[in-house]
């Protein structure tokens, strides 16, 4: 499933997926799903940082650049096409 927030500042983006990843830690009862919040600063990552301490929930919260483990010339990508992050769910 594909979803779109957009929405200026102060429109509620980091609220809605919070309560987005509030609501799949709450369904999840056999094992942890694994979510990685991907953002395009280091600011905007640590908004998420509070859901890190759900119940059922694995959660990474870090800039893109640091997800995808890119070489610092920015040529080479740990995660890529053909090694996909281990994760339940990405947000972007």
């Amino acid at each position: 499933v594909n979803t779109l927030v957009t929405g200026g500042p102060g429109t509620g983006k980091s609220y809605q997926i919070s309560r987005f990843v509030e609501s799949l830690a709450a369904k999840q009862t056999d094992s942890p799903v694994r979510v990685a919040i991907a953002a395009p600063t280091g600011k905007a990552a640590a908004r998420f940082t509070a859901l890190e301490a759900l119940p059922n929930l694995l959660l990474e919260c870090l800039t893109i650049h640091r997800l995808l483990q890119l070489s610092p010339d920015g040529s080479r990508a740990k995660y890529d096409a053909p090694n996909p992050l281990p994760v339940d769910v990405l947000i972007v």
